[in-house]
């Protein structure tokens, strides 16, 4: 059985930008931009929140703290598991290219 060279970063540059490309890159963009703008009018939405619950604002120092330990958690967790996603992706990708350029014995 011959052993079959592929390069995956050559695969890689070859693929023109669709786009779709660019739409995921807007989307997550987007996604990106609504994640930041809730952080900066958490400051201006605590006071009315801990007036509502009739508690003072300092109650809420540790709902914050733990979100933020949630929040890191999750980048922790969650990142390694989407690396692991791509590089599936990538493989079975790679592995659909390889065997369309694979020289056929007909």
């Amino acid at each position: 059985m011959a052993r079959l060279d592929f390069h995956i970063q050559d695969f890689i540059d070859r693929q023109p930008v669709r786009p779709l490309h660019i739409a995921v890159l807007f989307l997550c963009s987007f996604v990106l931009f609504l994640d930041a703008f809730d952080f900066s009018l958490l400051g201006k939405v605590a006071p009315a929140v801990a007036a509502e619950f009739g508690h003072p604002v300092e109650d809420m120092t540790t709902i914050f703290v733990f979100q933020q330990v949630g929040r890191a958690i999750g980048a922790f967790a969650i990142v390694p598991l989407g690396v692991a996603v791509i590089v599936l992706l990538l493989r079975i990708s790679a592995g659909a290219e390889a065997a369309r350029e694979m020289p056929s014995h007909a």
